[in-house]
């Protein structure tokens, strides 16, 4: 059950940091010599969206904890906490 919650979380992540972050007309490419600087976009939606995400991600966490499954719960944090480092890594681009 735990990785199925888990397996559920990266779906709706994926799809929630998608939906935000093309709401805000962000330009990225990987494959460019120089990023792109996007100081006029809007960050709020995504920010907004992701922190939701986070903590649903982090509350969902809690039962797994206080079933016993450690490492599962701390799987969800480790998600919960990469999720944030990757809008930061984005948004700084």
């Amino acid at each position: 059950m735990a990785f199925v919650l888990l397996f559920a979380d990266s779906i709706v992540a994926y799809l929630t940091i998608g939906a935000a972050i093309e709401s805000t007309g962000f330009e990225f490419t990987f494959g460019e010599a120089g990023p792109k600087r996007n100081n006029d976009v809007d960050w709020t939606v995504p920010v907004v969206a992701l922190c939701v995400l986070v903590a649903i991600c982090w509350l969902s966490a809690w039962p797994l904890f206080r079933k016993g499954f450690y490492l599962s719960g701390v799987l969800q944090i480790i998600f919960g906490s990469g999720l944030l480092i990757l809008l930061a890594v984005v948004a700084r681009s």
